[in-house]
């Protein structure tokens, strides 16, 4: 019997089934790659989005920071409809209130006595905080799904 040399079909179709499978998985993998390449560039928009917000927060007058962000909504560049949001303990009366800011503030762990009474049990400190907990959240969707980042932080009158 005489040998002859190549590869057979069938060998030839089963080396090309696993070339195929082979790139399948290379493709999704890049594809994967680069959506976790543009997650990670919309977080770092949202983080320095949160930051030059309390940036700009911080550079207002103390008295004037409630009343100016109360309700604050504001839209962050490069992450389509997103709105973030300026957030303070607030009651359901609208006003900055010491019995909220441990327990449904989320828990921020802050010295609840905002204006400096030596007790926490005020529900308006609207014109008296001398301490004041706050946190920016901003939320928006990617390809991944919802995607949240948040700081949290005290503003402190120092005299």
């Amino acid at each position: 019997m005489k040998r002859t040399v190549g590869f057979t079909l069938i060998e030839t179709v089963m080396a090309m089934a696993m070339i195929s499978v082979a790139l399948l998985a290379l493709m999704h993998a890049v594809i994967s790659s680069m959506q976790l390449v543009e997650v990670n560039r919309q977080d770092a928009l949202a983080m320095n989005a949160a930051r030059e917000k309390i940036a700009e927060i911080e550079a207002r007058s103390f008295a004037d920071v409630f009343a100016t962000y109360r309700n604050h909504v504001f839209p962050v560049a490069g992450l389509g409809t997103t709105a973030g949001r300026v957030l303070f303990p607030v009651n359901g009366s609208g006003n900055l209130d010491e019995t909220l800011s441990a327990s449904s503030f989320l828990n921020m762990g802050f010295p609840r006595d905002m204006n400096g009474d030596n007790d926490a049990n005020d529900s308006n400190v609207n014109d008296t905080y001398t301490t004041l907990p706050m946190k920016i959240r901003i939320n928006w969707q990617t390809v991944q799904g919802m995607r949240e980042v948040e700081f949290t932080t005290i503003l402190t009158n120092y005299k």
